[in-house]
């Protein structure tokens, strides 16, 4: 930090600010046009570009009707598959590696008639091969409609193919959703989830969890970054199947939003497995009095919760700044405070009072045990 903090501090958001900028691609008008090209059995020859701009293609897909589409590896290409809505651009689906291999692959339904843009490029950039065979196979595929699943509910099902089940869920902004998936007795499926924004579960996951609940089980801690509706994937990892549950809860932004500390005083907390981890910013008379001097936070934080013979809280103590993109951290310590206590030394005598405003200190946990804590903030002053 010493010397580069403002500055560090503003790049970061400046890259915030550009990675939510990006523009939509462009549609090319060199599009490969399938309906009316005869394909060799159901195969299109092709080729990714050698710009790296994506091999485009359009293909109306009918109402009522299925589809899987393929782009097949040859030689040594690793195709990475995108299919978009041709009229409104919404990305419909997308794939690298299917069913163990580098080909890449995906199944397509809708009640009416689509028109599609299908973009192909090459996953390992240009020291890879650029041929591929593009496959177009008529399908029986249907999807499982989506179900609607509220904050609090407890759902079970039953997973039959590699697709999984989808539900729609609404959550408000700030809001922690708590999204368990669990096999149910005797079941033989591997529970993986993740989650997107709006109806579908298209584009890439806003987040996702393997066996984040013990064992097999998946477990989702997922903060919302607006208020809508989101997606929710529940799916067999590998392919599995069989039967699961699935409940969702939500943590309001007021159980996390940050609590005011003083210098020199020590505040009390405790963490669990809903509330992972608190954060802390300091008051005005304690940013007034570091913004008039100069020296280094000493931030301590150690468990106060457990007995001789229990695995408590083993205390991790950031500090950092929100950003558009979330919290980031510019310092971290873990066992600084002798034992499994943290203590931390941050230096802030180059920050002005704008960004003492902004400083944020989180107090969360190595592990998954959860415990009570005290969080201790002091000044120490230069030499």
């Amino acid at each position: 930090m010493q010397g580069h903090t403002v500055r560090r501090c503003a790049r970061l958001f400046a890259t915030a600010v550009v990675a939510l900028a990006i523009p939509l691609t462009a549609v090319s008008a060199q599009d490969r046009d399938l309906d009316r090209e005869t394909p060799q059995g159901k195969v299109f020859r092709a080729e990714m570009r050698e710009d790296g701009e994506p091999a485009r293609f359009r293909l109306t897909l009918q109402g009522g009707q299925g589809l899987e589409l393929t782009a097949a590896q040859v030689g040594g290409s690793d195709p990475y598959l995108r299919v978009f809505d041709a009229d409104s651009d919404e990305l419909l689906a997308e794939n690298d590696d299917s069913a163990g291999s580098l080909s890449a692959s995906t199944r397509l339904f809708f009640d009416e008639t689509k028109r599609l843009r299908i973009e192909v490029t090459n996953a390992v950039g240009e020291t890879g091969g650029r041929r591929f065979d593009l496959i177009v196979l008529p399908s029986d595929y249907r999807p499982t409609p989506p179900r609607d699943l509220a904050i609090g509910e407890t759902l079970s099902g039953e997973l039959s193919d590699s697709d999984g089940q989808l539900f729609h869920v609404r959550a408000e902004r700030g809001q922690i959703l708590i999204i368990a998936m669990n096999q149910a007795d005797g079941s033989n499926v591997d529970p993986g989830v993740e989650i997107y924004s709006g109806n579908n579960a298209t584009g890439e996951a806003l987040a996702s969890d393997d066996d984040g609940g013990g064992g097999l089980n998946a477990r989702l801690r997922f903060t919302v970054p607006q208020s809508g509706r989101y997606t929710v994937r529940a799916y067999g990892v590998g392919g599995s199947t069989g039967a699961y549950s699935i409940a969702i809860n939500g943590l309001q932004a007021a159980d996390i939003a940050p609590k005011e500390v003083q210098l020199g005083s020590t505040t009390r907390g405790s963490l669990d497995s809903d509330v992972r981890e608190r954060l802390y910013k300091l008051d005005q008379r304690s940013r007034t009095s570091l913004a008039n001097g100069s020296g280094s936070l000493v931030i301590e934080m150690r468990s106060t919760g457990a007995s001789d013979d229990e695995e408590g809280l083993d205390p991790v103590v950031d500090v950092g700044f929100e950003t558009p993109i979330g919290f980031s951290s510019m310092a971290r310590d873990d066992d600084g405070g002798g034992g499994t206590d943290a203590q931390l030394v941050f230096d802030v005598s180059e920050l002005d009072a704008d960004w003492l405003s902004r400083l944020l200190i989180k107090a969360s946990a190595y592990g998954d045990n959860g415990g009570e804590y005290a969080l201790t903030v002091k000044r120490e002053d230069a030499e």
